[in-house]
Protein backbone atom coordinates (compact mmCIF):
# COMPACT_ATOMS: atom_id res chain seq x y z
CA UNK A 1 0.00 0.00 0.00
CA UNK A 2 2.95 2.58 0.59
CA UNK A 3 4.82 1.68 -2.20
CA UNK A 4 1.67 2.43 -4.22
CA UNK A 5 1.36 5.62 -2.77
CA UNK A 6 4.69 7.31 -3.34
CA UNK A 7 4.78 6.11 -7.07
CA UNK A 8 1.42 7.87 -7.04
CA UNK A 9 3.21 10.97 -5.61
CA UNK A 10 6.49 10.69 -7.70
CA UNK A 11 3.61 10.52 -10.66
CA UNK A 12 1.61 12.86 -9.77
CA UNK A 13 4.46 15.85 -8.88
CA UNK A 14 5.96 15.75 -12.48
CA UNK A 15 2.14 15.89 -13.95
CA UNK A 16 1.45 18.68 -11.66
CA UNK A 17 4.86 20.40 -13.11
CA UNK A 18 3.54 20.13 -16.67
CA UNK A 19 0.19 20.84 -16.18
CA UNK A 20 2.07 24.54 -14.76
CA UNK A 21 4.00 25.11 -17.51
CA UNK A 22 0.64 26.51 -19.30
CA UNK A 23 0.13 29.18 -16.59
CA UNK A 24 3.32 29.92 -17.32
CA UNK A 25 3.29 29.99 -21.31
CA UNK A 26 -0.22 32.18 -20.76
CA UNK A 27 2.23 34.84 -19.04
CA UNK A 28 4.79 35.36 -21.68
CA UNK A 29 3.62 37.83 -24.42
CA UNK A 30 6.80 37.44 -26.29
CA UNK A 31 7.05 35.12 -29.25
CA UNK A 32 9.91 32.43 -28.99
CA UNK A 33 12.24 32.37 -31.58
CA UNK A 34 14.72 28.89 -31.50
CA UNK A 35 17.23 29.07 -34.78
CA UNK A 36 18.55 26.06 -33.61
CA UNK A 37 15.70 22.88 -33.25
CA UNK A 38 15.67 19.60 -32.78
CA UNK A 39 13.35 16.86 -33.53
CA UNK A 40 13.36 13.55 -31.77
CA UNK A 41 11.50 10.81 -33.11
CA UNK A 42 10.86 7.42 -30.80
CA UNK A 43 9.45 4.82 -33.29
CA UNK A 44 8.37 5.33 -36.64
CA UNK A 45 5.17 2.59 -37.71
CA UNK A 46 2.54 1.72 -39.76
CA UNK A 47 0.25 0.08 -37.31
CA UNK A 48 -0.72 2.29 -33.94
CA UNK A 49 1.57 1.00 -31.02
CA UNK A 50 1.45 1.28 -27.14
CA UNK A 51 1.89 4.64 -25.74
CA UNK A 52 2.03 8.24 -28.02
CA UNK A 53 6.11 8.13 -29.05
CA UNK A 54 5.15 6.26 -32.23
CA UNK A 55 4.52 7.72 -35.68
CA UNK A 56 2.72 6.86 -38.41
CA UNK A 57 4.93 6.17 -41.52
CA UNK A 58 2.79 7.97 -43.83
CA UNK A 59 2.50 10.84 -42.02
CA UNK A 60 6.93 10.72 -41.44
CA UNK A 61 6.61 10.54 -45.55
CA UNK A 62 4.83 14.07 -45.09
CA UNK A 63 7.51 15.24 -43.23
CA UNK A 64 10.43 14.55 -45.44
CA UNK A 65 7.95 16.15 -48.21
CA UNK A 66 7.53 19.07 -47.10
CA UNK A 67 11.38 19.51 -46.19
CA UNK A 68 12.00 18.55 -49.75
CA UNK A 69 9.29 21.64 -51.12
CA UNK A 70 11.08 24.11 -48.57
CA UNK A 71 14.35 23.06 -49.90
CA UNK A 72 15.51 22.54 -46.72
CA UNK A 73 17.94 19.76 -45.84
CA UNK A 74 18.03 17.79 -42.21
CA UNK A 75 21.56 17.86 -39.91
CA UNK A 76 22.81 15.12 -37.35
CA UNK A 77 23.01 15.83 -33.66
CA UNK A 78 26.50 16.08 -33.81
CA UNK A 79 26.31 18.71 -37.17
CA UNK A 80 23.65 20.95 -35.21
CA UNK A 81 25.52 20.95 -31.84
CA UNK A 82 28.73 22.57 -34.08
CA UNK A 83 26.36 24.63 -35.58
CA UNK A 84 24.91 25.75 -32.05
CA UNK A 85 28.38 26.36 -31.20
CA UNK A 86 29.38 28.93 -33.67
CA UNK A 87 25.83 30.30 -34.37
CA UNK A 88 25.50 33.04 -36.85
CA UNK A 89 21.90 34.91 -36.24
CA UNK A 90 21.94 35.71 -40.25
CA UNK A 91 21.96 31.22 -41.10
CA UNK A 92 18.93 29.92 -41.67
CA UNK A 93 17.38 27.23 -39.21
CA UNK A 94 19.06 24.03 -38.52
CA UNK A 95 16.10 21.49 -39.21
CA UNK A 96 18.05 18.43 -36.92
CA UNK A 97 16.39 15.04 -36.63
CA UNK A 98 16.97 11.90 -34.36
CA UNK A 99 15.44 8.44 -33.86
CA UNK A 100 16.10 7.04 -29.94
CA UNK A 101 15.90 3.40 -28.70
CA UNK A 102 16.68 2.50 -32.36
CA UNK A 103 14.10 -0.28 -33.73
CA UNK A 104 14.26 -2.12 -36.44
CA UNK A 105 10.95 0.03 -38.45
CA UNK A 106 13.71 2.47 -38.25
CA UNK A 107 15.62 0.50 -40.50
CA UNK A 108 12.67 -1.04 -42.54
CA UNK A 109 10.42 2.03 -42.95
CA UNK A 110 12.90 5.08 -42.29
CA UNK A 111 15.89 4.12 -44.41
CA UNK A 112 14.64 3.47 -47.48
CA UNK A 113 13.06 7.23 -47.56
CA UNK A 114 15.95 9.17 -46.43
CA UNK A 115 17.94 7.08 -49.01
CA UNK A 116 15.86 8.41 -51.72
CA UNK A 117 16.75 11.84 -50.59
CA UNK A 118 19.95 13.67 -48.89
CA UNK A 119 18.38 13.90 -45.88
CA UNK A 120 20.87 12.78 -42.71
CA UNK A 121 19.37 11.78 -39.28
CA UNK A 122 21.27 10.69 -36.05
CA UNK A 123 20.17 7.25 -34.45
CA UNK A 124 20.58 6.66 -31.14
CA UNK A 125 20.08 2.85 -30.06
CA UNK A 126 20.35 1.36 -26.93
CA UNK A 127 23.92 -0.51 -26.82
CA UNK A 128 22.79 -3.82 -24.59
CA UNK A 129 20.08 -4.18 -26.71
CA UNK A 130 21.10 -4.25 -30.26
CA UNK A 131 19.37 -7.14 -32.10
CA UNK A 132 17.37 -7.96 -29.01
CA UNK A 133 14.13 -7.66 -28.22
CA UNK A 134 13.34 -4.87 -25.43
CA UNK A 135 13.07 -5.63 -21.99
CA UNK A 136 13.68 -2.00 -20.37
CA UNK A 137 10.38 -0.98 -21.33
CA UNK A 138 7.04 -0.07 -19.78
CA UNK A 139 5.08 -1.40 -23.10
CA UNK A 140 5.08 -4.03 -24.71
CA UNK A 141 8.44 -5.37 -26.42
CA UNK A 142 9.79 -3.95 -29.61
CA UNK A 143 12.42 -5.63 -31.49
CA UNK A 144 15.79 -3.69 -32.17
CA UNK A 145 18.07 -2.99 -35.22
CA UNK A 146 20.33 -5.83 -35.15
CA UNK A 147 24.53 -4.61 -35.27
CA UNK A 148 24.24 -5.11 -39.43
CA UNK A 149 21.43 -3.15 -40.01
CA UNK A 150 23.09 -0.23 -37.23
CA UNK A 151 26.27 -0.73 -39.76
CA UNK A 152 24.30 -0.49 -42.90
CA UNK A 153 22.94 2.84 -41.40
CA UNK A 154 26.45 3.83 -40.91
CA UNK A 155 27.52 3.18 -43.67
CA UNK A 156 24.07 4.75 -45.80
CA UNK A 157 25.62 7.99 -44.38
CA UNK A 158 23.82 8.63 -40.78
CA UNK A 159 24.82 9.49 -37.54
CA UNK A 160 25.23 6.60 -34.97
CA UNK A 161 25.03 8.01 -31.25
CA UNK A 162 24.60 5.90 -27.92
CA UNK A 163 21.53 6.27 -26.09
CA UNK A 164 23.16 4.54 -23.01
CA UNK A 165 23.80 0.67 -22.78
CA UNK A 166 20.32 0.01 -20.92
CA UNK A 167 18.66 2.73 -20.51
CA UNK A 168 18.61 3.49 -17.47
CA UNK A 169 17.31 6.79 -15.91
CA UNK A 170 21.36 8.14 -15.62
CA UNK A 171 20.78 10.53 -12.82
CA UNK A 172 19.95 8.14 -10.63
CA UNK A 173 22.94 6.47 -11.21
CA UNK A 174 25.99 5.94 -8.54
CA UNK A 175 29.50 7.12 -10.25
CA UNK A 176 30.68 3.91 -11.44
CA UNK A 177 27.51 2.24 -12.65
CA UNK A 178 27.03 5.92 -14.85
CA UNK A 179 30.28 5.50 -16.35
CA UNK A 180 29.87 1.44 -17.78
CA UNK A 181 26.43 2.95 -19.26
CA UNK A 182 28.18 5.65 -21.23
CA UNK A 183 31.53 4.03 -21.51
CA UNK A 184 30.53 0.57 -22.27
CA UNK A 185 27.72 1.46 -25.05
CA UNK A 186 29.93 3.87 -26.59
CA UNK A 187 33.01 0.93 -27.04
CA UNK A 188 30.01 -1.53 -28.20
CA UNK A 189 28.47 0.61 -31.03
CA UNK A 190 32.23 1.76 -31.76
CA UNK A 191 32.71 -2.03 -32.95
CA UNK A 192 29.84 -2.79 -34.99
CA UNK A 193 30.43 0.62 -37.27
CA UNK A 194 34.01 1.51 -37.24
CA UNK A 195 33.85 4.85 -36.48
CA UNK A 196 33.91 7.13 -33.10
CA UNK A 197 30.88 7.66 -31.45
CA UNK A 198 30.43 11.31 -30.20
CA UNK A 199 26.65 11.59 -29.62
CA UNK A 200 24.55 10.88 -26.96
CA UNK A 201 21.20 10.89 -26.27
CA UNK A 202 20.38 10.80 -22.72
CA UNK A 203 17.60 8.99 -21.45
CA UNK A 204 14.21 9.94 -20.64
CA UNK A 205 15.78 13.00 -21.13
CA UNK A 206 17.03 13.43 -17.69
CA UNK A 207 20.74 14.87 -17.14
CA UNK A 208 22.68 17.08 -15.04
CA UNK A 209 26.38 18.39 -14.83
CA UNK A 210 27.61 15.62 -13.37
CA UNK A 211 25.89 13.21 -16.24
CA UNK A 212 27.42 15.80 -18.48
CA UNK A 213 30.72 15.80 -16.68
CA UNK A 214 31.13 12.36 -17.11
CA UNK A 215 30.03 11.87 -20.75
CA UNK A 216 32.59 14.26 -21.99
CA UNK A 217 35.19 12.43 -19.85
CA UNK A 218 34.51 8.96 -21.80
CA UNK A 219 34.89 10.82 -25.17
CA UNK A 220 31.29 12.47 -25.73
CA UNK A 221 31.45 16.00 -27.56
CA UNK A 222 28.01 16.33 -28.31
CA UNK A 223 24.70 15.69 -26.69
CA UNK A 224 20.55 15.52 -27.29
CA UNK A 225 18.48 17.37 -25.04
CA UNK A 226 15.11 16.05 -25.19
CA UNK A 227 12.22 17.55 -23.18
CA UNK A 228 14.00 21.15 -22.34
CA UNK A 229 15.75 19.33 -19.44
CA UNK A 230 18.61 21.81 -18.28
CA UNK A 231 20.48 24.48 -20.58
CA UNK A 232 21.59 24.51 -23.84
CA UNK A 233 25.01 25.22 -25.23
CA UNK A 234 28.34 23.36 -24.51
CA UNK A 235 27.58 20.54 -26.91
CA UNK A 236 23.95 20.37 -25.45
CA UNK A 237 21.61 20.51 -28.37
CA UNK A 238 17.90 20.72 -27.62
CA UNK A 239 14.95 18.56 -28.88
CA UNK A 240 11.25 18.52 -28.88
CA UNK A 241 9.56 14.88 -29.32
CA UNK A 242 7.17 14.08 -31.76
CA UNK A 243 4.38 12.15 -30.60
CA UNK A 244 1.75 10.09 -32.38
CA UNK A 245 -0.81 12.67 -32.50
CA UNK A 246 1.72 15.42 -33.75
CA UNK A 247 0.06 16.84 -37.60
CA UNK A 248 3.25 17.09 -39.83
CA UNK A 249 1.98 21.26 -39.01
CA UNK A 250 2.97 20.79 -35.93
CA UNK A 251 5.95 19.43 -35.94
CA UNK A 252 7.49 22.06 -38.31
CA UNK A 253 5.82 24.48 -35.42
CA UNK A 254 7.74 22.72 -33.23
CA UNK A 255 10.75 23.45 -35.20
CA UNK A 256 10.34 26.90 -35.72
CA UNK A 257 8.74 29.77 -34.19
CA UNK A 258 5.33 29.89 -32.07
CA UNK A 259 3.31 31.93 -30.16
CA UNK A 260 3.99 32.10 -26.37
CA UNK A 261 0.17 31.10 -26.38
CA UNK A 262 0.80 28.00 -28.56
CA UNK A 263 -0.55 24.95 -27.49
CA UNK A 264 1.76 22.89 -29.62
CA UNK A 265 4.83 24.86 -27.12
CA UNK A 266 2.45 23.73 -24.30
CA UNK A 267 2.58 20.26 -25.11
CA UNK A 268 6.29 19.97 -25.67
CA UNK A 269 6.95 21.26 -22.56
CA UNK A 270 3.66 18.81 -20.52
CA UNK A 271 4.38 15.85 -22.39
CA UNK A 272 8.38 15.05 -21.25
CA UNK A 273 6.88 14.41 -17.57
CA UNK A 274 5.32 11.41 -18.77
CA UNK A 275 8.00 9.49 -19.35
CA UNK A 276 9.48 10.39 -16.07
CA UNK A 277 6.84 7.68 -14.59
CA UNK A 278 9.02 4.41 -16.39
CA UNK A 279 11.75 5.11 -13.90
CA UNK A 280 8.73 4.22 -11.18
CA UNK A 281 7.40 1.14 -12.41
CA UNK A 282 10.74 0.27 -13.57
CA UNK A 283 12.64 1.12 -10.74
CA UNK A 284 16.29 -0.47 -10.26
CA UNK A 285 18.23 -2.01 -7.90
CA UNK A 286 21.13 0.15 -8.52
CA UNK A 287 18.86 3.61 -8.39
CA UNK A 288 19.47 5.87 -5.67
CA UNK A 289 17.21 9.40 -5.09
CA UNK A 290 20.45 11.04 -3.67
CA UNK A 291 22.00 10.80 -7.11
CA UNK A 292 19.25 12.81 -9.06
CA UNK A 293 20.40 16.11 -7.91
CA UNK A 294 23.82 15.86 -8.04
Amino acid sequence: YSISIVALILIGIPFCAGLSVILIISAKKNNCHRPFCGIVFHQVSVRPRWGVSHYSAGAFGQVIETLQSKGQISCTVSQAATALKHHNSAAPPLFCISFDDGFQDFYNLVLPLLDKCRHKVTLFPIAGYIGKTAAWDVFPPQTHCTASQVRLIAESGHEIGSHSLTHPDLTMLENKDLKKELEESKKTIEDIIGKEVVSISFPYGKWNNRIWRTARECGYTCAASYGFSGQPGNGIFPMTGVYSFDSPEAIFEKAGDFSAFSPVYAQSRIMPHFAKGSTVWKFRSNYSFRNSTS
